[in-house]
């Protein structure tokens, strides 16, 4: 049985519930009308009082949403109290399955089965990997050498604050969002903005994450350089004030780039309200994933 769960189909304020709902019909009818097709019923759980607590009971946080029910013998694990059972649908963890997810997600061509071409690249590198491991072996004291060397770099704080700012650029750019909803680069546009900034609240092309997040770094870094500054006592009051000066113009055009990119995004912010519309916080939290601003 598949079962959905929704708000009222008509007047909730929630478009994506009504396609959705309408969507879920038709397909219902579908399935009905094809006698070749497996036995499903299918079914509708409105979200009001009275099913309160068969939502909370199947974990439902967010409408709408779809569940598919079996009825497994009684020695089965219950989760509802009377005839409701609930159980996993079957997953396929199989090598193509799991290389299909691969090829789709990440625009691969993986093939399950490796051709001769492929089969003599792979063990060449695998021999390369035996080969360096044994030439490492023999070479232990250079390992040595080279180890403590890294290990004076690590112990840099120049060299954490690089690695630090590389990962927090790519982290709050939505590598994974992009990644997920496939979203391009950029597009072709005569306007700046409009070319690399989508419009959509929920959604974003793929620079616009990393050029929002590379300026929110760079305004932390121009206040920390400006606190350095005002620091140093090598420099006299004209030269702190100079370059000082310098340091917090370039973090208002930083801070004015990104203010210009969030005004285009959400224009609401612009209005009386501080509060974004109705539609901003409607449908699944999962559709937010990744996303920057």
């Amino acid at each position: 049985m598949v079962v959905l769960f929704t708000v009222a189909s008509v007047g909730a304020g929630c478009p994506i519930c009504e396609d959705v709902y309408a969507n879920f019909e038709k397909t219902a009818a579908l399935l009905k009308a094809d006698k070749s097709a497996s036995k499903v019923h299918f079914g509708v759980i409105l979200h009001d009082p009275r099913n309160a607590k068969v939502f909370e009971a199947i974990e439902i946080k967010t409408t709408p949403a779809m569940v598919v029910f079996n009825f497994p013998p009684i020695k089965q694990k219950q989760l509802l109290k009377g005839n409701i059972y609930f159980m996993n649908s079957d997953i396929d963890y199989s090598v193509g399955a799991l290389l299909s997810f691969l090829n789709n997600r990440l625009s691969l061509a993986i093939k399950e089965r490796m051709n001769t071409k492929d089969s003599i690249i792979i063990t060449l590198l695998l021999g390369a990997l035996c080969a360096a491991f044994v030439y490492l072996l023999k070479h232990k004291d250079s390992l040595i050498d080279t180890f403590e060397t890294l290990q004076g770099y690590v112990k840099k704080r120049e060299i954490w604050l690089m690695v630090s700012g590389c990962v927090f650029v790519i982290f709050m750019g939505g590598v994974v969002f992009s990644t997920l909803h496939g979203a391009p680069l950029y597009v072709p546009n005569s306007d700046i903005i409009e070319m690399f900034v989508n419009k959509q609240n929920r959604y974003q092309y793929g620079l616009e994450g990393f050029i929002a997040s590379a300026l929110m770094l760079s305004s932390g870094l121009m206040i920390v350089a400006l606190v350095t500054v005002l620091k140093n006592k090598e420099f006299d009051s004209s030269k702190k004030m100079t370059v000082g000066g310098l340091v917090l113009g370039l973090f208002l055009v930083i801070y004015y780039l990104l203010v210009v990119m969030y005004t285009y995004k959400t224009p609401w912010h612009q209005t009386q309200s501080i509060y974004p519309p109705d539609s901003y916080i409607k449908g699944p939290i999962s559709a937010d994933h990744g996303c920057t601003l």
